[in-house]
């Protein structure tokens, strides 16, 4: 399980904190090339609805249904499953990454240096940090099961070493001050209209973050694959059968 921290220095959660939040899972979907749907918070302390999302497009059925992707179906079929493995596999690992860019904001607000550790959050108080994280934290222990298998002691401690690792990955893309101005004009976009489509949120981004070099290819082939590592096996047969049941001569909605 990954393992919660007391926050030393309590304080009412605010709607910055939301905002910076929700920007720092934003940051991480543009560097890793995931496309952002939308980002909406809502804020009303009073009644207890507080909260942010942060859409992302997760179509594996696109992923696989490429102009590429159908040419090596149509030449070697036993490629084709590798190569939709690999891009099921990297969507499933870049989405963790999105996940913990929530999570490392959380723990620069908090002063935590430990990457794997989570700040706790108190919903009776309302102090900590956004419920949110809680949330992130959760999704991504469904993600990686490992993470809260303590019973397989080797598989979990490579599990939580692989997470550390991915934490670290997210701080270290952060600490480039291009993200750190794309996240800061995300988060003040959000302050104040509360809503943003993917294409707001893409432009706000980008053109404060400037023309730094992105992430380089390597780099994040090293990431991902330290946590494909921890991945329990994807079923594929679904999104395959349903691959197969299109007509391959008149590929309908077959991306560019």
């Amino acid at each position: 399980m990954i393992r919660a921290v007391e926050v030393a220095k309590r304080r009412e959660t605010t709607i910055e904190d939301l905002c910076s939040h929700e920007a720092g899972h934003a940051a991480m979907a543009f560097e890793f090339g995931v496309s952002v749907t939308r980002m909406q918070i809502e804020w009303d302390p009073a009644s207890g609805n507080t909260g942010g999302i942060t859409s992302i497009d997760v179509d594996f059925l696109g992923l696989i249904r490429t102009k590429a992707m159908l040419e090596i179906w149509k030449k070697d079929v036993g490629a084709f499953f590798k190569s939709a493995a690999d891009a099921i596999y990297d969507n499933h690992v870049d989405r963790i990454f999105v996940t913990i860019g929530g999570i490392a904001v959380e723990q620069r607000i908090r002063g935590i240096t430990d990457p794997g550790r989570i700040p706790s959050y108190n919903p009776a108080e309302g102090t900590g940090i956004t419920s949110g994280t809680i949330d992130d934290s959760d999704l991504i222990e469904e993600m990686i099961p490992d993470l809260h298998d303590v019973e397989h002691r080797f598989r979990h401690a490579r599990a939580i070493n692989a997470f550390r690792g991915a934490v670290s990955d997210v701080h270290h893309i952060m600490d480039n001050p291009g993200v750190t101005r794309g996240m800061q004009a995300l988060a003040d976009a959000l302050l104040s209209e509360k809503k943003l489509s993917g294409e707001q949120a893409s432009k706000i981004y980008f053109d404060a973050r400037g023309p730094i070099p992105p992430v380089s290819a390597n780099s994040l082939k090293k990431m991902r694959r330290r946590l494909r590592k921890v991945l329990p096996q994807i079923d594929l047969s679904g999104l395959i059968e349903e691959y197969k049941a299109r007509d391959e001569d008149k590929p309908e909605g077959v991306k560019a």
